[in-house]
C-alpha cells in the first residue's frame, strides 16, 4: 500500500491510501486519520471488510509515511538599500518582502531574508541571489530569489 508525500504539519486525513490488496472485498483506511506525523515512518491503516458478520476488521496494517516541508511561494520580493562599489553584498539591507505557503498565498510565513552569498565584492549595479529562511524551519522549506541592488560610486 502507497500514498503520496505528506506535508509537514498535515494530518494522515490528507493522504489517500492507494493499493493494497484483501482476499474479500473492502476497505483500508487510517486507523488514526487526525495524527499528524512530525517525521517518516510507518503509521496504522485498518481494512475494513464489507462483509463483516463473516470477516474480521484487520488492524495495524502498516503503511510508511514520507513527511515533507512545505514549498513556499514569494508573494513580493523584499527591497535592498544601495551601496557603494567594491563593498560586500552582506552591506545591504534587505527589507519587506512577504512569503506564503504554497498552497494559500494568504498564509504568510515568518522568517527572514539574507544574501546567499554575502560577501561577494559588489563594483556594479545588478541582481543579486537572496535566501528566505522560514523561522518554522522543519516545516517549511527555503526558497531564493533575486533582488536587484544599486551601487553607487565608492568613497
Amino acid at each position: 500500500m502507497t500514498t503520496e508525500n505528506l506535508y509537514y504539519g498535515d494530518a494522515l486525513s490528507e493522504l489517500t491510501l492507494v493499493g493494497g490488496s484483501a482476499s474479500v472485498k473492502g476497505s483500508f483506511a487510517w486507523s488514526e486519520p487526525n495524527t499528524r506525523p512530525q517525521a517518516n515512518g510507518n503509521q496504522k491503516a485498518t481494512f475494513t471488510p464489507e462483509d463483516t458478520d463473516n470477516y474480521n476488521v484487520v488492524t495495524g496494517i502498516n503503511v510508511m509515511v514520507n513527511v515533507v516541508k512545505v514549498p513556499l511561494q514569494i508573494v513580493s520580493n523584499p527591497t535592498a538599500s544601495s551601496i557603494a562599489s567594491g563593498s560586500q553584498l552582506s552591506t545591504s539591507v534587505l527589507s519587506g518582502g512577504t512569503v506564503a505557503d504554497f498552497r494559500d498565498a494568504e498564509v504568510d510565513v515568518d522568517g527572514s531574508w539574507a544574501w546567499t552569498n554575502g560577501a561577494t565584492q559588489v563594483d556594479a549595479t545588478g541582481s543579486f541571489e537572496a535566501t528566505f529562511t522560514p523561522t518554522n524551519a522543519a516545516k517549511y522549506e527555503t526558497i531564493t530569489t533575486m533582488v536587484q541592488v544599486e551601487v553607487t560610486a565608492g568613497a
